[in-house]
């Protein structure tokens, strides 16, 4: 199954679809998931034929290159959303009205 909802381990290459879509697709499939990089590449849009690299290196960089020039390049971390956010603000928390900062306080009953 080659649909857009099909799940892939990895998928590179330009996509170029009609007069309006151009882009390169770096896609990884994490935990069942299709995880696309956060920025647009621009695939080359002209009659030639180019070559395509993706190269993953050990420390978790990659480096995206048409024609051998890096047009792409970074930490997998910053790139994707592998991992959710550290931590997750909840707007609608908020401390009580008669909420104290100080760090001791005394104790009514000692």
């Amino acid at each position: 199954d080659f649909s857009g909802d099909s799940d892939y381990m990895v998928m590179f290459g330009p996509d170029i679809c009609g007069g309006t879509t151009r882009k390169t697709h770096v896609i990884f499939n994490y935990e069942g998931e299709n995880l696309e990089i956060k920025e647009e590449i621009k695939a080359e849009n002209d009659r030639h034929r180019h070559l395509y690299t993706l190269i993953m290196k050990e420390d978790g960089d990659f480096d995206v290159k048409i024609d051998g020039k890096s047009v792409q390049s970074g930490s997998l971390q910053e790139h994707w959303d592998f991992l959710p956010p550290a931590t997750i603000l909840d707007p609608d928390v908020s401390k009580p009205d008669d909420w104290v900062e100080e760090k001791r306080i005394p104790d009514p009953n000692d």
